[in-house]
Parts: structure tokens; sequence; C-alpha cells
């Protein structure tokens, strides 16, 4: 096992770790192991790292080569899960790491407590604890996603900070984005962005690692309904004061809408139906939504402009025999300020420093459809803020607009 891997993980780890806050600890939930010794799940791996320090203060070593992973569930005793992590190289080889965590209390193998694990206890909500201990954040959603073949009812947790040492002029911000299948505890996705910036030279170093479960043994692949959908109105003003979105959901021919499971509805997986839905015929059905949560979504989620903007909305339900019907259509969205001139000039105040910076660490990450999106972070214009906008405003650090 290579020694200068482990140390950059447990590096990793540790800045992480040494920005917890401390939260209160409930102990109102039941806790216990969803998964059982025998269950596995395999990962793709996407890692970027990119530097523009001389001196980089942290280097990804063999991370960067790993292929895909699996997690191995080896025993479940109690509330303590062992389970092994075999990480595939792309040169062919692997390494193997086995470890425990305990789905209660976030106890390591090694003594020490976590606040996120690969695992943690089946059958929580969005407000519960990962784990209960003092560095164990809350779950923030908990929400409907496509994940290894299925529509699962996922628990995420969003977490991000920015600190600066003291006396420095260096540095950390980091993300990352947790989603764990709530029925089994076992992770699904996680997106860890760490950087690490000297304001004082323009000195930028950025990691992020990426991984989704592609195959269980967990729960099998599902069939998806494909559904026609029609959202109305077709023309959405942010700005607006109306109440509802209206969605009429059509299923193909042999389903009804009665034996839809109408709590189930959601619209882009967060935001749920509201109020009753009305059955106006055999396969038809007509649902509403809360026109404000809409509204946020689409300016948290989307690329809006004064212009006219296409957005696509999409339709997620169950059917009583277990089965997920999706569909989705295209309206049309306006409302929203448009971009400043100078194209490193983030914040707007004609310096480019470390306010830009600042400002773009707060959108990293962010694409047309995410959270956090801004355009004026978006300096290159490809629809995405990452390593590109990093590298163009360090070049630019200290310039001051025109």
């Amino acid at each position: 096992m290579s020694r200068s891997l482990i140390f950059t993980l447990i590096a990793i780890v540790l800045l992480i770790s040494n920005c917890y806050a401390a939260y209160p600890v409930r102990a109102d939930v039941a806790r216990v192991p969803g998964v059982e010794a025998g269950d596995w799940a395999k990962y793709a791996a996407s890692i970027n790292y990119t530097t523009n320090d001389p001196n980089p203060p942290l280097t990804l070593s063999q991370l960067q080569d790993i292929e895909y992973f699996k997690i191995n569930i080896l025993s479940v005793i109690g509330t303590n899960v062992t389970y092994e992590t075999v990480m595939h190289f792309r040169n062919g080889t692997e390494m193997t790491l086995h470890a425990s965590i305990d789905v209660a209390s976030g106890e390591m193998d090694f003594g020490a407590f976590s606040g996120f694990g690969p695992v943690i206890a089946a059958n929580l909500t969005a407000g519960d604890k990962v784990y209960l201990n003092q560095f164990a954040p809350p779950l923030n959603t908990t929400q409907m996603g496509t994940y290894a073949g299925s529509q699962r009812e996922v628990n995420c947790l969003y977490v991000s900070q920015n600190s600066t040492y003291p006396y420095s002029t260096q540095q950390l911000y980091f993300e990352y984005d947790l989603c764990w299948d709530r029925s089994s505890g076992v992770f699904v996705a996680i997106n860890e962005t760490l950087i690490l910036i000297d304001s004082s030279k323009g000195y930028m170093t950025f990691i992020n690692i990426n991984f989704i479960i592609t195959e269980t043994n967990i729960w099998n692949p599902t069939s998806t309904v494909a559904a026609q959908v029609f959202i109305a109105p077709r023309v959405i003003n942010l700005k607006s004061n109306g109440k509802w979105i209206l969605a009429l959901i059509e299923l193909p021919t042999g389903y009804r809408a009665k034996d839809v499971d109408l709590a189930s509805i959601t619209m882009n997986g967060t935001i749920p139906a509201a109020g009753k839905a009305i059955i106006t015929a055999r396969r038809w059905l007509l649902v509403k939504f809360d026109r404000s949560k809409v509204s946020s979504y689409i300016l948290s989620n989307a690329h809006i402009e004064t212009k006219l903007t296409i957005i696509t909305l999409t339709i997620i339900g169950k059917l009583q025999n277990g089965s997920i019907f999706q569909g989705s259509d295209k309206i049309v969205a306006f409302g929203h300020p448009t971009k400043i001139t100078d194209p490193c000039d983030i914040d707007g105040d004609f310096v480019i420093g470390p306010k830009d910076f600042d400002c773009l660490l707060a959108a990293y990450g962010s694409t047309l459809d995410k959270p956090k999106w801004n355009p004026n972070a978006d300096i290159n214009s490809d629809d995405k803020v990452g390593p590109a906008d990093f590298a163009l405003l360090s070049a630019n650090f200290g310039r001051q607009c025109p």
C-alpha cells in the first residue's frame, strides 16, 4: 500500500475536519444499519487537480489514478459496520483498505469520531444528524434521485466553509455534497472540493473529487415509465406573485392515474406537489406546485437573465406497483439581472482582488442547472464555474479595471 496515498487521504480529511463547527447532539431517532454482510456498491471516480503554485501545499499522488472503487460490507454487529474499500487504478492494480464505523455514534475503528462516512443509519430524514456526535452536521434534504439504475429516496448533506489563516494571506475553502440511500444508508454520491489560495500572490491549488454509485446488489435497477407532461403557465416571470404552477400528466396506455402514489410526486426531485391531485381521465392527472418554490428553484439552479430562457422541468412519481414514472416539459422563464461588464471583476468594484476570489469560491462547481450559479463567476463563459475560471482570475489578479 502506498504511504503517500494514505497520507494524502488523511491530509484532506484533517483539513476538512478541523473546520467543523460543533453541532448539538440529539438522540431522538433510532439508529440501525440498513446494510448486511455481503452487500456491495461500485462507484465511478472523477478526480481533478490543478495548481499554479510552484510549491503547492497539497498534492494528490496516486489519488488521480483511481478508475473506480468498490465498498464491500464484511460484517454488521449491532450498530457497527465493518467494510473494505477496494480502489482500482488505471494501470490495473488495486489497493484494499479495511475500516469500520458505528452508524449510531460515528465512532471509527481507531477510536475517533467522524462527522460523515460511507455508511449511515437507515431511514433517517432531513433534519436528523448524520451521526450522534458533536462533529456530525444535520442532513439538509431528503429527495428523489436516480442512482445505479433506480429511482431512490436519498438523504443529502451540503457543507461549505471559507477560512482565512490568522496573520496570513492564505485562505482555505472547502465544500462537499454527499448523498446516502435512505433505506440502506450506503452513500450514493459525493462531490468534494478543496481550494487553497494565497491571495497576495494569486496562487491557487484546486482539488475536486467526485464519486457516484454505478452498480450495487442492494437494489435492482427499475424500469421507468415514460409519461407526457404539460406545464402551465408556459412563460414564468420569476418576479411574479402568482400562486401555482400546474402540471398535467398523461400516463402511457396500460397505466391508470388512480394507481399513482400521489405523495411521491415531485418536480425535479425536490419540490413536492401541493394540495390534492385531480384525476381528469383514466390516464390523466393534474397536480399543482407552489409557484414561489418553483421560482426559487429555477433561480438557484439555472442561468436566468432578463432575456427569455428555456428551462426543463421534470415530474417524477411512483406507481403502486413500485414502478417510477417520469416526464419533462420545457417552459420559458425570465426576470434576473444580467452579467456585469469586466469578466474578471466579479464583484463589480473595479479591482480584481481577494473579494473576487470570495465570489468565485461561493459559486464554484455550479453550472446552469446547479445550485449557487452566478453568471458573473463564469469568467470564460463556458456555462460552468471551475478551474479555468480560477486560472483566469489568478492571471489577472491585482489588475484595475478600466
